[in-house]
């Protein structure tokens, strides 16, 4: 086996590139019975299970409060820029300002001035904009889960 200096990831002896993380391997790598106890800046970190620097776990449950908390006073997609997917964040964040605009503005106009289809057009708008909340709630604590898995197992984040 020939671990990787890199990533501390052990390869099979013939390999010429990490399977982990691309570094080119060279012929001479220190076997897997000793690997350098010190990081890149000096730092110990143990032997192989603990090898990867301490990181910031992206917690669920703030991922899920930010989510579901913000999101009820329309701030949708603060879960998701928390977790890192800052692009979907900011779509679901869009997205959620234009259903309740629309939901409130055609319940208004349809209740009070303009009574037509105004108003079922308004509620359903609004039954839309819950929708995302409890589907963008979910999706925020499923990344938060995946970002800390990825970042266990390659010890880098995922995105």
């Amino acid at each position: 086996m020939v671990v990787c200096p890199n990533c501390q990831f052990n390869n099979p002896p013939d390999a010429k590139y990490c399977s982990n993380c691309g570094y080119k391997l060279m012929a001479d790598q220190v076997p897997p019975s000793s690997p350098p106890p010190y990081g890149q800046y000096g730092t110990y970190y143990g032997p192989p299970p603990y090898a990867y620097p301490p990181y910031h776990v992206k917690s669920p449950g703030v991922a899920v409060i930010l989510a579901l908390v913000l999101g009820l006073f329309g701030l949708m997609g603060i879960g998701h820029i928390y977790v890192g997917r800052i692009g979907r964040g900011l779509i679901i964040l869009l997205a959620g300002f234009a259903l309740n605009a629309l939901g409130i503005l055609g319940f208004i106009f349809g209740l009070f001035l303009i009574p037509s289809g105004l108003f079922l057009f308004g509620l359903l708008a609004l039954v839309a904009s819950f929708v995302l909340l409890i589907w963008q709630t979910y999706d925020a604590y499923v990344l938060a889960n995946e970002y800390n898995a990825r970042y266990q197992q390659t010890g880098r984040p995922p995105w």
